[in-house]
């Protein structure tokens, strides 16, 4: 049977479903069921429908109707790479399946918000996503959504690199799926994710078996995501076997099912790796067209390590034709994207691992209390050595890297002094960066290590003197309060605090220093202090910035994040290592700003005020 006719027969039954409806709500829930079973095979056709179900649910007050169009728009618009429309409607739908009516919506919803910043390369948030649905659906019993569940986290596996424990996950997915008789579409895009772990590592011949029999599930169904995915992984296996001429078939027919299916993300994918394969064989006009139109994608869609990689690629190619400069401009680019990523994610590796702890831990504790199982018991014990273990990663790998970035970063700057007016300018600038950035990455380590000794360490707050506490961290910023001939005014004397006097240090370096990257020419910063009711002082640092508009003040300490970041360089990491100190010091952080330029911004903490003698 054709993939068409067969597409047609799968929605006959509810398209003769929607011709019977008699009353508003089953005309409502034929149009859902059709939006539901064509979501995949002709997503535009899909969000028409649910978007007439929507429509009719709130005229009606159907709960159950607005709640499964919401859904299937998310799930359409996911489909089609609208990442930010899927968002919001999730974010409509979860206030109205939180009631407890609605447990299997419920976990539809968290599992789609997963889906979504998994593909925007937010994986600590896809993993906490993933493991709520996966708990409410071991509750539910729904077996089915369980091995969804499984799935999708052995896909934040994969992205961390462990292919081995991602290869489990599926199996475990794609073995409750066998066990039930629920075997179809999604259970082939599992199986193209195996293909995609085992071509990873190198075993090819398992990539094609396992990539092959995806694409026969996904087939009948139009799943055009997963058909556009598995063809890239078979076109990838292909070019392993250095078939250049089927890879390049298995690419473009990638490319088609992808653009049939409006999966922007999978289209760039595909792009990409024709380019790649193109660029081997001496086609590079036509690969960077397919760069550039991949990248384009990619930065509409926000997805960093793709963007990361399209420069890479783009930079090779520019190499290859001896457009060095272009070449310079693209490694640079990526150098950017890299660094962002890198300050995001080395955190989030060890939240992530915190988080699969504790709701393991939870788990394990509730059973161990209505069973008194000796054997959970002993997976707790083991489980608290594991978060141990895993609270001093980010302090060990930061020491480890910290001796190889100070070799680079002196045999670089032995060559910049060996080599300078030696070599082209363009080399020269290349030598300069490498510096840069051994820089830049030496300070993100030393911030990590700030982050994991504050999360780690167990202190008690003493009184300090917040005085010479501020006088030691201005005569650290001596250098660019020199460069940037800012000027320094403090209210005098400041209030003593009860805190940790290295800690504290910290605060003020990366308040003053963003006071100074951000502030007006020449910056103009002011510090001082307030007592507060109940025992506490907030101290306060203003600039003369453009300051900060409502939203920017709303985000500013929700994550790493930097603002202006085109204009002045930054890791991003100065207002989370601000928040963690002073909130294990028991007091809190805030930001006030008019967002009238020259007006600034002004940043504070509050901590307990020091005892009286």
């Amino acid at each position: 049977m054709l993939e068409a006719e067969y597409n047609v027969d799968r929605l006959k039954p509810f398209e003769e479903q929607l011709k019977a409806a008699q009353t508003p709500i089953e005309r409502i829930d034929a149009l859902n069921a059709l939006a539901h079973h064509n979501s995949e095979g002709d997503p535009e056709k899909a969000v028409e429908w649910a978007g007439e179900a929507f429509e009719l649910a709130t005229d009606i007050h159907y709960q159950q109707g607005i709640i499964d169009a919401l859904l299937n728009m998310a799930w359409c618009s996911y489909c089609r790479s609208d990442y930010p429309t899927s968002i919001e409607c999730v974010t409509r739908v979860l206030p109205l399946a939180r009631s407890g009516k609605y447990p299997k919506q419920e976990a539809d919803a968290i599992n789609i918000l997963g889906n979504n910043h998994e593909r925007l390369g937010n994986w600590h948030e896809a993993l906490d996503y993933y493991l709520e649905a996966l708990s409410l659906s071991e509750q539910q019993g729904n077996t089915a959504h369980v091995a969804v569940m499984r799935s999708n986290i052995g896909d934040i596996y994969a992205s961390m690199g462990n292919f081995e424990k991602a290869i489990e996950h599926y199996q475990d997915s794609y073995q409750l799926d066998k066990a039930i008789d629920h075997v179809g579409a999604s259970d082939g895009l599992t199986l193209t994710y195996m293909a995609e772990a085992y071509l990873q590592l190198n075993d090819t011949a398992r990539s094609l078996d396992f990539a092959q029999q995806g694409l026969a599930l996904m087939r009948p169904e139009r799943y055009w995501v997963g058909i556009s995915r598995a063809l890239t992984v078979i076109g990838q296996a292909h070019e392993k076997l250095n078939d250049l001429p089927q890879s390049i078939a298995y690419y473009e027919e990638a490319l088609t099912a992808a653009q049939q299916g409006e999966a922007k993300r999978e289209a760039a994918t595909a792009l990409m790796r024709l380019a790649e394969t193109l660029t081997i064989q001496g086609r590079t006009a036509v690969a960077l067209s397919y760069l550039w139109d991949a990248l384009a994608i990619f930065e509409r869609l926000e997805t960093q390590p793709l963007i990361a990689e399209a420069h890479g690629l783009l930079a090779g190619v520019y190499k290859s034709l001896g457009d060095f400069e272009q070449a310079l401009e693209h490694y640079e680019k990526q150098q950017t994207v890299k660094e962002t990523l890198f300050s995001h994610q080395a955190d989030m590796r060890l939240k992530t691992l915190q988080t699969q702890y504790e709701v393991e831990r939870v788990r394990l504790e509730a059973e161990a209390q209505s069973s008194r199982n000796r054997v959970l018991e002993e997976q707790i014990n083991l489980h608290e050595q594991m978060i141990a273990d895993l609270e001093s990663y980010a302090d060990n790998i930061a020491h480890d890297l910290k001796n190889p970035i100070a070799v680079i970063s002196t045999y670089m700057e032995l060559l910049e002094m060996d080599l300078e007016g030696q070599i082209p300018e363009e080399n020269f600038r290349a030598i300069k960066n490498v510096t840069t950035t051994a820089e830049k990455m030496n300070t993100i380590i030393d911030s990590l290590l700030t982050l994991a000794r504050a999360r780690k360490q167990a202190i008690m707050p003493q009184p300090i003197d917040m005085g010479d506490i501020l006088r030691n961290s201005i005569e650290r910023l001596a250098l660019p309060i020199q460069q940037k001939n800012a000027h320094i005014h403090v209210s005098h004397p400041l209030p003593d605090a009860l805190g940790h006097s290295s800690w504290l240090e910290e605060v003020w370096v990366n308040y003053i220093g963003n006071a100074i990257k951000y502030g007006g020419s020449p910056p103009e910063v002011h510090i001082g202090a307030v007592p507060l009711t109940g025992g506490l002082i907030r101290y306060w640092i203003s600039d003369n910035g453009k300051g900060l508009s409502t939203d920017e003040q709303a985000h500013l300490f929700q994550k790493f994040e930097r603002l202006g970041q085109n204009k002045i360089d930054g890791h991003g990491l100065g207002l989370t290592i601000i928040k963690t100190v002073v909130e294990r010091l028991g007091g809190s952080v805030g930001v006030a700003s008019s967002g009238i330029p020259g007006e600034g911004s002004t940043f504070s903490f509050t901590l307990p005020a020091a005892p009286s003698d």
